[in-house]
């Protein structure tokens, strides 16, 4: 059975696809997320330009807060310590105005790291690869830079309404449900 609206083919126990196009029975649409089980990467062969992700997503289940709150602390470890390293003798060298600006570079730097980290090949952070999460597009693909950065400039404004999370059964946080993505981490 295929989608009509991407081609995708879909086991025949799915009610709906999980793009949002196709529904397959007769009864009144459910328009829930698929099951985890049910969650796997659109092919790549009728695209050439995108890469399949570098672990599957159907074997996977959405990570909670306490896991991804994890990730974040260890991402903030690491972005803090060498920039403190390098603002600390800068400061004491006379340049005091510069702790002012600590923050913004900070922001600036944790942006860029995630954009770019959540879209390379590793679908990850550093925190979130010791966590073992995986971040995905709503249909199982790896991010684009686009859609990374979205995601990464999302939470830079809105990080205090990660707890949303709790009531989606997705477990995405605001940035998740605005760049359309899910973090999952693997049983194993």
């Amino acid at each position: 059975m295929y989608c009509q609206s991407c081609g995708e083919k879909l086991p025949s126990t799915i009610k709906v696809c999980p793009c949002g196009g196709t529904s397959f029975s007769q009864q009144p649409v459910n328009l829930s997320p698929p099951p985890t089980d049910n969650f796997t990467p659109k092919s790549t062969t009728s695209n050439p330009s995108v890469t399949p992700p570098i672990r599957s997503a159907s074997s996977m289940q959405y990570a909670g807060f306490w896991r991804r709150f994890g990730a974040y602390l260890i991402d903030v470890l690491i972005l803090l310590v060498p920039i403190l390293i390098v603002v600390v003798p800068i400061a004491t060298n006379g340049n005091e105005e510069i702790v002012e600006y600590t923050d913004i570079i900070f922001a600036i730097v944790y942006l860029f790291y995630g954009a770019i980290l959540n879209c390379s090949e590793r679908q990850a952070t550093f925190g979130k690869r010791a966590m073992g999460l995986w971040v995905f597009d709503d249909t199982g693909q790896r991010l684009t830079f686009g859609k990374s950065f979205a995601r990464s400039l999302t939470f830079a404004f809105v990080a205090f309404l990660s707890f949303i999370m709790l009531f989606t059964e997705r477990k995405q946080a605001v940035h998740d449900l605005v760049a359309r993505t899910v973090v999952l981490h693997s049983p194993e």
